[in-house]
């Protein structure tokens, strides 16, 4: 592979950058390949997002897409509604890729906060962050924002 060919997660956030063109509320999305093997997801996840392990969650594994990912991935779409099988198809290759990334379909777990927690201010006011984990085969994030949040990945200036 040269180094112009985009990586797997490459090829996932184009996926996702697909899907949010097509919504007209603001929403943006980021994967983030997490370390193999990584021994504490949920302390990689809050280092990546600047939380404090304290004040999140992640909760027991569920074995499919969890429904408010599929939400906010789903809805609102611009245009048609005769456009919407290919609302659906987007998120199905986005999972149906992810799937062969982790060999097999991996256990999703959204983060879940303590409602007293301060929010980072570059993630917004509304946002979710899900965790595909394949076991040792790796583990994504999958980071959901609204409202033209800043990139909270971003190398501060």
């Amino acid at each position: 592979m040269s180094a112009l060919s985009p990586t797997p997660t490459d090829q996932l956030g184009r996926l996702l950058d697909a899907i949010a063109a097509r919504k007209d509320d603001g929403s943006r999305f980021h994967c983030l390949d997490l370390r193999p093997q990584a021994p504490d997801r949920l302390g990689e996840v809050c280092a990546l997002l600047r939380l404090s392990p304290r004040d999140c969650a992640l909760p027991p594994a569920q074995p499919q897409t969890p429904d408010d990912l599929r939400r906010w991935l789903l809805k609102p779409m611009r245009g048609a509604a005769t456009q919407s099988w290919l609302n659906g198809a987007l998120f199905e290759e986005f999972v149906a890729r992810l799937d062969a990334l982790a060999g097999a379909a991996p256990r999703w777990r959204r983060l879940s906060r303590d409602i007293h927690a301060p929010l980072r201010p570059a993630l917004g006011a509304v946002w979710d962050a899900f965790v595909a984990d394949a076991g040792d085969e790796g583990a994504w994030l999958i980071l959901c924002t609204w409202e033209g949040a800043a990139d909270p990945f971003a190398t501060p200036a």
